[in-house]
This record gives C-alpha cells, sequence and structure tokens, in this order.
C-alpha cells in the first residue's frame, strides 16, 4: 500500500492533464505520487522539452520527464524508465533489449538545460546546484551499477515507499557534492516558471 496524500502537496505542472498525455504508464504513476507525497515546498514539472544550440551554432533538443525543484535544495533532472531494468557488463537491458544508459542520457539532460538557463539574464550569474537521477518504478535494484550510478541516484519500486525522503536525500547529495551548495530560492522557482511559460520550453 502505497504512502496516504498529504493535505498540502507539491505544485504541479501542468497541473492538469489527461491520462492519454502521460508518456508511459509509468511517469503517470510517478506524477501523481510526487503530487501527492512531496511538500508544497516542491514545484514539479513533468515531460519538459527544449531546444538549444551546440558550440558549432546548431540547433539540438533536449527533453526530459521530470524537473523537480526546491528553494533550498535546487534542481533534479528526473528520467524515467518503464518496465524490468537490468546491468549486465556494462549493458542495460528493458525486457531482454539492449538500451541507452539511462544515467548518461540523465547527465546529458542535466548540462543541456543548465546551458539553457545560463542563456537567460536571471540565471546568467546564478549559482546553480542541478542534479541528476534515475528512475526505474518497476524495479528493484540490488546490483552495483558502476561508479556513475550510486545507489542514491536510483529511485526504485522500495523508494517509491518513501518519496519524500528518497527526493530530499538525493537532492542533498548533489548539494553536497556542490562546489558552491547554495540555496535556490523562491523568487527563482517563480522566475523558472515564468520562464517555462514564456520561451520555447515546452510540456508534451
Amino acid at each position: 500500500m502505497l504512502p496516504y496524500p498529504r493535505l498540502i502537496m507539491a505544485r504541479m505542472f501542468p497541473q492538469s492533464i489527461n491520462c492519454r498525455e502521460f508518456t508511459s504508464i509509468a511517469t503517470r504513476r510517478l506524477y501523481r505520487l510526487f503530487e501527492k507525497n512531496l511538500p508544497d515546498e516542491f514545484t514539479v514539472f513533468y515531460s519538459v522539452k527544449w531546444q538549444i544550440n551546440n558550440f558549432k551554432g546548431e540547433t539540438q533538443e533536449g527533453k526530459t520527464d521530470f524537473v523537480i525543484t526546491s528553494p533550498e535544495l535546487g534542481i533534479l533532472i528526473l528520467e524515467v524508465q518503464e518496465g524490468e531494468i537490468k546491468f549486465n557488463q556494462d549493458h542495460w537491458y528493458c525486457k531482454n533489449n539492449i538500451i541507452e544508459d539511462p544515467f548518461s542520457q540523465a547527465c546529458d539532460s542535466k548540462y543541456s538545460f543548465l546551458r539553457l538557463l545560463k542563456d537567460h539574464p536571471f540565471w546568467l550569474n546564478k549559482p546553480i546546484v542541478i542534479g541528476h537521477a534515475v528512475a526505474f518504478p518497476d524495479t528493484t535494484i540490488k546490483e552495483n551499477l558502476g561508479l556513475h550510478a550510486p545507489q542514491i541516484m536510483v529511485l526504485d519500486q522500495p523508494q517509491l515507499f518513501r518519496l519524500e525522503n528518497w527526493t530530499k536525500s538525493v537532492m542533498i547529495y548533489w548539494q553536497n557534492s556542490s562546489c558552491e551548495p547554495v540555496e535556490l530560492g523562491k523568487q527563482a522557482i517563480e522566475e523558472l516558471i515564468r520562464f517555462f511559460n514564456n520561451s520555447t520550453v515546452i510540456f508534451y
């Protein structure tokens, strides 16, 4: 049995979404769990994509399943992988099919999103603590996933029962790993909402 809903819940964007608009059953489940089990200090953006120019001036697309924000703890990029996930001999498998390394995907999205923010005046000189993590909501991870994928960065099935604790723990992990472990601040969250609403960043 999953945790009971809170009376005070996280802010979610988009605030209203049809079940058919979710990219997977796993992301739909996580959206509902974040909404009900994170406190109102958290603002969560679901299924976001954007465009940036690379160093050659070419347009590149970026996307992520969730952007989780907190005034105190910063920004977390979360990639979701549905189905039974396995890791063996440097390869990742979903239902016995080889897939791209989800941690590399999450890390790439993190740096792409950071570049997007730094192209705008409010964020240009602002220190930002931003981290990444991966969700495997249909799987229990027991094995070592490698140095680039510590257990704290994995939201697997058992962690769904302690979602608030996991979210805070992984964001604190990135705070402690940062050269400038500073708070993001409430103003930055509101700027992020305005930024999403007034730019090419879209929910999909």
